[in-house]
Formats: C-alpha cells, sequence, structure tokens
C-alpha cells in the first residue's frame, strides 16, 4: 500500500515531541574547520624545538626552520632532513573560548593524538636555501562519545565521531647578503577535513513491544587554501639577532555536505530530511611576528656553556576573520590578540656530544571576545646533539582558567635531524 506523504510528516513529529533533547538543539551548533586544537592561534604539533621554546618562530629546528619562520637559515652547507612524531592529550568545550567540541560537556572530551606530525628538509647553497616539507597544523579526533537517558517505557541515546585534521605542505626560498642579513619567502598550501557522524536514537513502547525512531546526521567539511610568509632576520649588534615575518592568508574555500536521514521500525522505511551541499570562502587572520634573541641557538656555531634566550610578540589581526557556513555569514565576535612568549636555551659537553636543556612560556589570549580568556603554555625539553644527527624532545602544558572552569592540555613531540653536507 503506498503510504501517504503526511503520514512522515506525522511521525516524525511525534519523534521530535517525544525526544528529551529537541531538535533544534541537535542542529549544527559547533564550528567545524574553525575548531582549534586546543588555541585558536595554533600550537606546534610538529617540531620538538619549537614546541620546547615556547612555540617562538626562529627556534625551529634546521629542517623546519623555514616553514616556521622565511628569513631563518639554520645549519651548515649541504642537506639537513628531518622528521617528528607528536601528540596531544586535550580537552574540548562548546563555547568555552578556547576551543569547541561536539557536544557540551560540563567536564570536557579528553582527545588523544600521536603520530607522525612532520616530514621536512631544506639545502643550503651559499647563499641561497631551499626547503619544502610537511606538518600537520591542527589535529582534532575526539574519542567517540555515546550518551544514554532510560525511563519506563522509553530510552534515548545520542552517539557519534568526530575526526578531522590539517595538511600544510610548504615551499621556501631564502638567502643571506653579507653575514647579518636574511630574507626568505615561504608558501603554504593548506588542507583539511572535518567529519562528523551522529546518531539520534529514541526507543520507545508502542503495544506490546518496542519500536525506535533514529536519526542520522552526516557531515563532510574539506577546506583549502593557500597562505604566503616573508621573513628577515638581521644580526644587528654582536650575537643579537632582530627577526620580523609576515603571514598573509589568501581567500579559500571550503566545500560542504551534510545529510539528515530518518528512520522509524514502525514504517520500516527511510526519508532523507536534509540533503545539501555548498562551497563557502574561508578567511584566516594575517599575522605579523616580532622577536629577538640573543646567543646562538644551533650546534654549528653554539659556544657550550652560554646561555641562549629569546622573546617574540605576535600580533594575529583577528578582526579580518569571516566565517560562512552553507553560504550565510556566521556572527563572530573576534579581538585582535597579542601572543607573548620567552625562552631560553642552555648547552653542556657530555663526552663528545652536546646535551641542551631548553625551557618556555608562551602568553596567549583568545580572540572570542566572550568570554575574555587567555591560554598559558609551560614548556620544555632536551636535546642530544652528536655528530651529524640531533634528537629533540619537548613538551608543553597549556591550561586556562574560564568560569571556573579548568582546561588542561599536555603535548609532546620528538623531533630526529640529520645533515648531510661539509662540516663548517
Amino acid at each position: 500500500m503506498t503510504k501517504r506523504p503526511y503520514f512522515w510528516v506525522f511521525l516524525f513529529s511525534v519523534f521530535a515531541a517525544r525526544s528529551p533533547v529537541g531538535l533544534p538543539a541537535q542542529a549544527i551548533d559547533y564550528r567545524t574547520e574553525e575548531s582549534p586544537c586546543i588555541s585558536w592561534n595554533g600550537v606546534p604539533l610538529h617540531d620538538a624545538r619549537l614546541l620546547a621554546l615556547a612555540g617562538i618562530s626562529a627556534m625551529a629546528s634546521p629542517a623546519f626552520a623555514l616553514s616556521a619562520h622565511p628569513g631563518l637559515i639554520p645549519g651548515p652547507h649541504g642537506l639537513n632532513a628531518g622528521i617528528t612524531f607528536g601528540g596531544a592529550n586535550h580537552e574540548s568545550y562548546q563555547y568555552w573560548g578556547v576551543n569547541q567540541g561536539v557536544v557540551q560537556e560540563l567536564d570536557g572530551v579528553s582527545g588523544d593524538v600521536f603520530r607522525c606530525s612532520g616530514l621536512a628538509a631544506s639545502l643550503r647553497l651559499e647563499p641561497i636555501t631551499f626547503s619544502a616539507g610537511w606538518f600537520m597544523g591542527a589535529r582534532l579526533e575526539f574519542p567517540s562519545f555515546h550518551f544514554l537517558q532510560e525511563f519506563t517505557q522509553e530510552s534515548w541515546s545520542y552517539s557519534g565521531e568526530f575526526d578531522g585534521v590539517e595538511n600544510d605542505f610548504f615551499l621556501a626560498l631564502a638567502g643571506r647578503w653579507g653575514g647579518r642579513l636574511s630574507l626568505g619567502l615561504t608558501w603554504h598550501h593548506v588542507s583539511g577535513h572535518r567529519v562528523v557522524e551522529i546518531d539520534d536514537t529514541t526507543r520507545f513502547v508502542f503495544g506490546d513491544q518496542w519500536e525506535f525512531n533514529r536519526t542520522r546526521h552526516s557531515e563532510s567539511h574539506r577546506l583549502a587554501y593557500e597562505r604566503l610568509s616573508l621573513g628577515v632576520r638581521w644580526r644587528f649588534v654582536g650575537s643579537w639577532i632582530l627577526d620580523a615575518a609576515w603571514h598573509q592568508p589568501f581567500t579559500g574555500e571550503v566545500r560542504r555536505s551534510v545529510v539528515r536521514e530518518f528512520y522509524s521500525s514502525l514504517s520500516g522505511e527511510r526519508l532523507t530530511i536534509q540533503s545539501h551541499e555548498y562551497v563557502d570562502d574561508l578567511v584566516r587572520p594575517a599575522k605579523f611576528v616580532l622577536g629577538v634573541s640573543h646567543g646562538s641557538f644551533y650546534p654549528e656555531d653554539r659556544e657550550t656553556g652560554v646561555l641562549g634566550i629569546a622573546l617574540e610578540a605576535v600580533y594575529t589581526f583577528w578582526d579580518e576573520y569571516r566565517y560562512e557556513f552553507f553560504g550565510e555569514d556566521q556572527s563572530r565576535e573576534m579581538r585582535n590578540t597579542v601572543s607573548l612568549a620567552a625562552a631560553a636555551e642552555y648547552g653542556v659537553a657530555v663526552s663528545s656530544r652536546q646535551l641542551v636543556f631548553r625551557i618556555g612560556y608562551r602568553w596567549d589570549p583568545q580572540p572570542l571576545e566572550t568570554p575574555p580568556t587567555v591560554l598559558h603554555g609551560v614548556s620544555g625539553g632536551v636535546g642530544l646533539e652528536f655528530g651529524r644527527f640531533s634528537l629533540g624532545v619537548g613538551v608543553a602544558y597549556h591550561f586556562c582558567r574560564i568560569n571556573g572552569t579548568t582546561q588542561d592540555h599536555l603535548l609532546l613531540a620528538a623531533t630526529l635531524n640529520a645533515r648531510i653536507g661539509r662540516d663548517q
């Protein structure tokens, strides 16, 4: 027998009325490609040295140097190559200012990530240096969540998965003149995705048996944009160095698709509630970086027993940030931010090797105006340099207090660098 259209409308209305959480609350109420892993301003998951030294761009490992700061030319002549494994245990809250998760959880949702997070190489042919590589710019991977409420003659379950990643592929060219000045240009191609799967099921007694209504929600968001970075490094007095960089993203796009299906065991048929695709503009903010350092931070000319120090300020133009979702501009009250960081490194001789100790701190205000929040990052690590190889381990603890609630994030990275070239 052919079922009339109003039967589906009636059945869906009954489901909406009986569900303990109304349908509007289950709609898309969280940010997808916006959602940062730990900080809106980013964290370095791809370089142990960078992580240990508070994310100061002038402190990147030799292989990843030009990805972080286009004017940075470390290492001897020849080839530098590096690989990093990075991980994070992070908490996520919806609309808490630091980041957002899938659902609004008072205790937060923890995610564990540990995998290869960067591969890069640089080739120095005086006075020009070339570099290329890949690193994981952001990673969101939350454990599958499941909520269950049971009543006498009905139950409600809400479960799903949230996963996402951003990959940054870069090419760089830098040159050094006169031993004091270096300039560089780095091109980045950033691509990534967010995938969301949610299952919303209500079970109830109908007559003398249990029946159920189920809504399944699937999303896919794939983003891509280009970014150009310019950097300069100037050794102005003795061992004092001034660093500056400008990072300019270009408008990209997000290809979105969403499908919502409703199924009832009473009828045995499926109804597609929503099926939609759209291409939105993606606008990321530009940033300006200014830093100063004293003492060498690279093994080829570091003096054992000399303390290296560095300071950095990053101004991010969040007021130019714009967010579209399926063709509609979303209201975002964002403020420009200034992040400040300080770090130090000290090397000691151990037999024919050099052991390096690192420590850093970052003061990281978040751009959301409400609630105003600041993320604090305390970091440290060690490096062992032996011959043509260096191995570094970095760890960082980021935390904040928001409306009486604490957020804690732990990051870990291990980087192996190898150089192939003549000693200087």
